[in-house]
């Protein structure tokens, strides 16, 4: 079996404006501080967002969800970065099984798929990114044990960010 995971059409239009967004405020805010605009209490707040928001969309996003991922006999090979990062071979027997959660939005709910090794998440799935999402979980759930459903947790997936 070899399976190919596949971005919906806006998770890289909305990623490319990201960040050209994020280097947009960089430009605005070296503007404003070469100017002498900002106040020092101002610029203190508006690194802080600005990092926040940085970290967020790279490290959070980019890096632990927006996966590339191909299925293979026995094996799962990840690219993090929309497929632009180095790619990472595991062996299915590697994993103890996997998770699955749910994010309810205003509109939509969005499954996450978490393979996990030594109780931690190696490789996450959402249909949020992936518009063969339930096919890529089809051929997870053949393979791998179903560990049940884990509780979205907001701090939990904050300190992620920096693991």
């Amino acid at each position: 079996m070899f399976l190919e995971s596949k971005f919906k059409s806006w998770t890289i239009l909305v990623t490319g404006l990201l960040l050209l967004l994020t280097w947009l405020l960089a430009y605005i805010f070296k503007i404003l501080l070469v100017k002498g605009k900002l106040p020092p209490f101002g610029v203190i707040i508006f690194l802080g967002l600005f990092l926040f928001f940085w970290i967020w969309i790279v490290f959070g996003e980019l890096r632990t969800k927006a996966l590339k991922v191909t299925i293979q006999a026995n094996s799962i090979v990840v690219s993090r970065y929309l497929g632009m990062g180095p790619k990472r071979r595991f062996d299915l027997s590697e994993f103890d099984g996997f998770k699955t959660s749910v994010l309810r939005s205003k509109y939509e709910a969005y499954e996450f798929l978490y393979l996990m090794a030594a109780d931690k998440k190696i490789i996450k799935l959402s249909n949020y990114y992936h518009k063969n999402y339930f096919e890529l979980k089809n051929e997870i759930a053949q393979n791998i044990n179903y560990l049940g459903n884990e509780r979205l947790n907001l701090i939990s997936e904050l300190k992620e960010i920096f693991v």
